[in-house]
């Protein structure tokens, strides 16, 4: 009986403890990391409704991305696609963040000229709305799509592989409660008039799209940091 009490006691206050000790001790500090460029990709994962749906869809912690901006007084700043497109320094985001998780990937021989093309090509899209659909209709945007984006107008690179919504794994609550809440505007089935979720799920699936973790497993990329 001493025993079970112990585990109980270890399960309700120590272990919770460790893990924020634990998360504490390895916060992704900005100041500590090495040497960013301009171009880096980095993932973390956010703190969205929609972040548990990425996670069980894509199978990855990974459910944010964006691109490292060195600004000319060296500090980092990340490009993302949240609604709008914006720079936001890279300390915040990682704040933005759960548990200070980052990790930061980088694109063999990406030359200084190419990274600068990916920026500009990113910043085309400065202001633009979030895409809750997951659409390559570029009039909204998300955050892989935004990378993926750039570095192909950019730099002619196509970075990930493209699935479609039905390769993912859908089915489970987080995922199913997602596509409940969002079908009805979904723009293919508007566009042809379905009212029905059941009508509209075949569409959905076929919708194509690129994650956060499908980008971080292209092979030109290599991990310069990351504490996950």
């Amino acid at each position: 009986m001493k025993r079970v009490l112990l585990g109980v006691l270890f399960v309700l206050f120590l272990a919770p403890a460790a893990l924020a000790a634990y998360l504490w001790l390895t916060w992704a500090d900005v100041a500590r990391l090495p040497e960013l460029r301009s171009g880096d990709i980095v993932f973390h994962t956010d703190n969205t409704s929609q972040t548990l749906a990425i996670m069980m869809a894509s199978g990855s912690l990974y459910t944010h991305t964006g691109i490292i901006k060195i600004s000319e007084g060296g500090e980092p700043y990340v490009v993302e696609a949240v609604g709008p497109v914006r720079e936001v320094s890279l300390d915040e985001w990682i704040h933005e963040g759960l548990g200070g998780r980052l990790t930061v990937m980088r694109v063999r021989d990406l030359s200084p000229e190419q990274a600068a093309d990916v920026l500009e090509a990113a910043k085309s899209y400065y202001g633009k709305p979030y895409d809750p659909f997951f659409t390559f209709d570029t009039d909204r945007i998300y955050c892989s799509e935004l990378v993926y984006n750039a570095f192909q107008d950019g730099a002619g690179l196509a970075l990930g592989r493209i699935q479609t919504i039905g390769e993912l794994q859908t089915n489970n609550r987080p995922v199913q409660m997602v596509i409940a809440r969002r079908w009805s505007a979904f723009p293919p089935c508007q566009s042809q008039g379905i009212d029905t979720l059941e009508s509209c799920l075949p569409l959905i699936h076929k919708q194509e799209l690129i994650t956060p973790v499908s980008l971080s497993q292209d092979e030109r990329l290599e991990e310069i940091f990351s504490n996950y």
